[in-house]
């Protein structure tokens, strides 16, 4: 078994696929206006509101904190780092700048548009 896709659930599906696409996602399927599959080599994304979360399963899904560490990995150090300077050019919140941890791996937290703490990191 192995993880097929994460689906987030977002108040602004608009600024959500902005978001990204910055990230190198592209759009596999828009299902609808409410829901639209990303893919970036492989890693797939839905993006969906939470209406379009109710007319599946039948409730509106809770939406407290970060209990999920999303974590999208770079081919290098240089990359975090252009990566966080082009999402900061593009309005993104940096909530930690790139930093390199005792392991050697460089990584930096961002916010998505819902306020998601997302990682993106590289190994040494």
């Amino acid at each position: 078994m192995k993880l097929g896709m994460v689906e987030i659930i977002t108040d602004d599906i608009k600024e959500s696929l902005k978001f990204y696409e910055l990230l190198g996602f592209s759009i596999l399927l828009r299902d609808t206006e409410y829901c639209i599959f990303l893919n970036n080599k492989g890693v797939k994304l839905s993006l969906s509101t939470p209406s379009y979360h109710e007319s599946i399963y039948g409730s509106i899904p809770m939406s407290s904190g970060s209990k999920i560490d999303l974590a999208f990995l770079c081919d290098s150090a240089q990359d975090v780092d252009d990566l966080c300077h082009k999402l900061t050019n593009a309005g993104i919140k940096i909530f930690q700048q790139p930093v390199t941890n005792k392991l050697g791996e460089r990584f930096a937290m961002v916010e998505d548009p819902d306020g998601n703490l997302l990682r993106i990191y590289a190994q040494s």
